[in-house]
């Protein structure tokens, strides 16, 4: 199985919550910021724990995230929170896939490259 497969696991959010051009700039942004602090919380981690413990960190990091996220959008955009649903907590599994499929090198700008795909594809 080609491994950039996983990577379609972003069009379940995509898919589902982008009736309107607000709902998919929403959950573009979403998946966006996600992704970010996803990566940003995580890099002090990379090298410095094991392999199952860095899973289980990642997990209990994107387990977070949606979390707040949920929250957030509850308490700020209750409209937009209700129409999107549980879309955004899908988002995880987007991250969860680009950290194990990012290259070492250059991880950075792979990673805005596929996040201003996603964020293009959730505008048009």
């Amino acid at each position: 199985m080609n491994r950039f497969c996983l990577l379609a696991m972003s069009l379940a959010p995509l898919l589902g919550a982008t009736r309107t051009l607000g709902e998919g700039a929403a959950i573009g942004l979403c998946a966006v910021v996600m992704g970010c602090l996803h990566q940003l919380l995580l890099a002090p981690l990379r090298k410095r724990v094991a392999s199952w413990a860095y899973v289980l960190a990642s997990l209990l990091l994107l387990a977070a995230l949606a979390s707040c996220l949920q929250l957030a959008m509850r308490a700020w955009l209750l409209p937009l929170a209700i129409a999107l649903g549980h879309y955004p907590a899908l988002l995880c599994l987007q991250c969860l896939a680009s950290d194990h499929l990012l290259p070492d090198q250059r991880r950075w700008h792979v990673l805005a490259k596929h996040l201003g795909a996603v964020f293009a594809s959730c505008l048009l």
